[in-house]
């Protein structure tokens, strides 16, 4: 894994050659640089011929890692659309660069051509913070659009194929099998669909039936993780009333080593709780699987710590406050009470017919009764309401209006 993530030092050379047995559909051919040798009389006195190797690599894997480096809309969240990465033909191309700008990559692929470009300074020194795309990129993309185009390089190109003809476009092994995939949050999420080889299929089934035998009796959905191969169950999304507020995510990035944030610190579950369609919002929770003591793993997305549905506290009547959601049961097709203070008794009863609230019973309340208040309002003028603003009014239950007598 190291070596892959730029733990060990390759030539550009040693590197194009390993991206050219995924051009060559899994088959490993050396580098030869002298391809004919001919007299002063025009007389061939040798020439490579390079013959069909024998395959060094998984084709259906090869065909899988070229529709991967191929697409253009998976490169989308970090490049954008189009970029120099995009040619006018099929290509599968793979950029990198090093931490400290020492190094900036770009090696890609067609099926006929491989190239490899290096972009840094010789002494090794860091470079003015040229990266992948700005530096090899552009290189790469103006070398690959001079061998598609210059008629010199496309009849070399096309001597090793049978009747010159180039092969243009990735073709996908049958053996390969379309699948439906998890929808993942954030701008990553382009595919419902994803490729599987036999192989992966079955190690799928075969994980699936390990975690169906490692189920304890009583075991939550949180702790039993499986696999479909027909669909995505490794996460379900579930109604959350935001007690917390709003997710810090958008705001300064983190200090470095920042714990995630924490959902079940923002949300509760209203487990069989009559709450109103408009104080609920969407979470979504994930199947995690069984935890191993001798591991340690943080699971997360992006800055957002995932977390099993049992993980998401139970809302209790102090959060459901802290989240503005009225005391009173709600019952579907209830109306919140509004604030009716202040208005004339006729503007009072005009605004519950306007909400379809027609039972309203009027409390005439003197000074006797509202001595502290008697003053600060007009007569027949409203001082106070049952239900008060803000709770719910249910259907066909009676309004009462506290009235200032005269």
């Amino acid at each position: 894994m190291a070596l892959t993530l730029g733990g060990g030092a390759v030539t550009p050379l040693e590197l194009t050659t390993a991206y050219n047995t995924l051009a060559s559909g899994g088959r490993y051919y050396p580098p030869i640089s002298i391809l004919k040798i001919t007299a002063a009389d025009g007389r061939v006195i040798d020439q490579y011929v390079p013959s069909k190797r024998s395959l060094t690599l998984n084709p259906d894997q090869v065909a899988i890692i070229s529709d991967i480096l191929s697409d253009d809309k998976a490169r989308e969240p970090v490049w954008g659309l189009g970029s120099k990465l995009k040619l006018s033909r099929p290509a599968a191309v793979k950029t990198g660069t090093s931490n400290d700008w020492r190094d900036a990559w770009a090696v890609g692929y067609t099926p006929y051509v491989t190239v490899g470009v290096w972009t840094g300074n010789n002494n090794n020194e860091e470079t003015a913070k040229v990266e992948s795309l700005t530096g090899g990129g552009v290189i790469w993309n103006s070398v690959m659009e001079e061998l598609f185009s210059n008629p010199h390089y496309q009849k070399l190109l096309a001597e090793p194929y049978p009747a010159g003809r180039i092969p243009l476009t990735f073709d996908l092994p049958p053996a390969l099998t379309s699948r439906p995939i998890c929808k993942l949050p954030g701008p990553f999420n382009n595919y419902s669909q994803e490729l599987f080889t036999p192989k992966m299929l079955v190690a799928l089934q075969q994980y699936q039936q390990t975690q169906a035998a490692l189920a304890l009796p009583g075991a939550t959905q949180a702790t039993t993780a499986t696999l479909s191969l027909d669909g995505c169950d490794l996460s379900q999304e579930i109604d959350v009333v935001n007690y917390g507020g709003p997710l810090p995510e958008n705001q300064q990035p983190p200090e470095p080593n920042a714990p995630p944030i924490d959902p079940a610190q923002y949300y509760c579950r209203p487990d069989g709780m009559a709450l109103p369609p408009e104080v609920l919002v969407k979470l979504t929770v994930w199947k995690l699987p069984s935890p191993d003591s001798s591991i340690r793993i943080d699971y997360r997305w992006d800055r957002i710590k995932a977390v099993g549905i049992d993980q998401i506290p139970a809302c209790t009547p102090e959060m459901l406050a802290t989240a503005g959601v009225p005391t009173t049961p709600y019952v579907p097709g209830s109306i919140r009470m509004p604030n009716l203070q202040g208005l004339g008794e006729n503007q009072a009863k005009e605004q519950l017919a306007l909400l379809g609230i027609t039972g309203a019973y009027v409390d005439y309340q003197g000074r006797d009764r509202i001595p502290d208040i008697y003053d600060k309002f007009g007569p027949y003028v409203v001082v106070s309401t049952i239900p008060v603003a803000g709770d719910w009014v249910i259907p066909g239950s009676t309004v009462v209006l506290g009235i200032r007598a005269p």
